[in-house]
This record gives C-alpha cells, sequence and structure tokens, in this order.
C-alpha cells in the first residue's frame, strides 16, 4: 500500500493508516492457527503481551487443552503456562472472548484437516 504496488488477494489489512496515526484504535490483537494432525488444531491470540492458545479436537468439538504465556519481554522465552494462575483469570476470561470473537466454536469443525 505505502509504494502503491497492486496486491495480490492475502489475508490481513494494511498498517498504513497506523503509520499515519500511531494513535488510531486498532486491532485488539493478532490470530493464528496451526494444524497439527488430521483433528488437531491450536488457535491463537497474542495482545503483544499475552499469548493465548487453545488446542481444539475438530472431531469431538472439545477443548484438549489451553495455554496463556506472559510474551511481552522476548515471545520465544515464553516458557510458564499460566492459564491456571489465579492471578491471570481475568487475562484468560479476556483472551478466550477473544478468540471466540475471531474464531467461533461452531466454526472450528470447518478448518481444513491436514496430515502433518
Amino acid at each position: 500500500a505505502l509504494c502503491n504496488f497492486k496486491t495480490l488477494n492475502v489475508e490481513g489489512k494494511s498498517i498504513l493508516p497506523l503509520l499515519e496515526n500511531p494513535n488510531l484504535k486498532w486491532d485488539e490483537a493478532a490470530f493464528s492457527v496451526y494444524p497439527k494432525g488430521k483433528s488437531r488444531i491450536g488457535l491463537t491470540c497474542t495482545d503483544g503481551i499475552l499469548r493465548y492458545t487453545e488446542w481444539w479436537d475438530t472431531e469431538a468439538q472439545t477443548l484438549i487443552e489451553n495455554e496463556l504465556y506472559l510474551t511481552r519481554s522476548n515471545y520465544t522465552e515464553a516458557t510458564s503456562n499460566l492459564v491456571k494462575d489465579i492471578r491471570y483469570e481475568k487475562d484468560v476470561k479476556r483472551m478466550m472472548a477473544l478468540l471466540e470473537k475471531q474464531y467461533p466454536k461452531e466454526k472450528r469443525i470447518n478448518y481444513p484437516q491436514y496430515d502433518k
């Protein structure tokens, strides 16, 4: 967008408006999907401070496990799962709500299945 190149059909949106106005209200989180096997997916959201992941069985439509990591200092060094830490209970609920809004549970069965 910045160079006025013709863009291909890609996911996401240009951050150009944010570069032009750093105080602009922007997305609350970034999201990703990670397939793992034939019927398991990891759904993740991060707000720049926390990273929350839910591992789902797409056939049974059940939560296998969830994770919450503090990623403020170094994203790659976040190793302590804080999901059951009472101090992060409100954060877990907030991140769960963000994930549900992006990936509603009733639609999670429709994600492509991969054999990895």
